[in-house]
């Protein structure tokens, strides 16, 4: 998965010492939904591993062996330039080349807080890691761009341009 950024292991393993070892994971989200899982898994599979490794110089347990999972979102650049030179606007699969996941926000009433639902989720799920756009489709009167000020610096325009 590509997952693994560093694996930090001490130079002695004795009883009685601190023995962390530490592994930075970078997933390409915080909201995978298996992620402790896996971070359970890791520290199992290490402790077990050691314990192994060094059955012939000490009496270890897996208990012993500390495991230190760090989990940070990977950093994401965003340029202007499009690296997607072979597709068009015009072509179908352009604009939804990498979307991976939709959640749709409505309600055939109006003024039930679907914008505001909307906006807060989309802020959210950017703050755990998420690459989020929102769409606003409101024929009546788009209310995003009072719910979401265009200066924040974590609001940018889209890059599909209209051919």
């Amino acid at each position: 998965l590509d997952w693994i950024r560093s694996v930090s292991i001490p130079s002695s393993f004795d009883k009685g010492e601190e023995n962390v070892i530490t592994v930075n994971l970078q997933p390409p989200t915080m909201l995978h939904p298996k992620l402790q899982e896996i971070s359970s898994n890791i520290t199992q599979v290490v402790q077990e591993e050691m314990v192994t490794l060094l059955s012939n110089k000490h009496t270890l347990q897996p208990h012993d062996i500390d495991v230190s999972v760090r989990i940070t979102p990977q950093k994401y650049q965003t340029t202007t330039s499009n690296k997607y030179n072979e597709k068009t606007p015009q072509s179908s699969s352009f604009a939804l080349q990498n979307i991976t996941h939709f959640i749709a926000v409505y309600s055939c009433k109006g003024g039930v807080g679907k914008s505001t639902i909307a906006a807060n989720l989309a802020y959210q799920l950017s703050a755990m890691g998420g690459r989020v756009g929102l769409l606003d489709l409101d024929v009546y009167g788009p209310s995003l761009p009072l719910l979401v000020q265009p200066d924040d610096p974590t609001v940018r325009k889209g890059g599909v341009q209209e051919g």
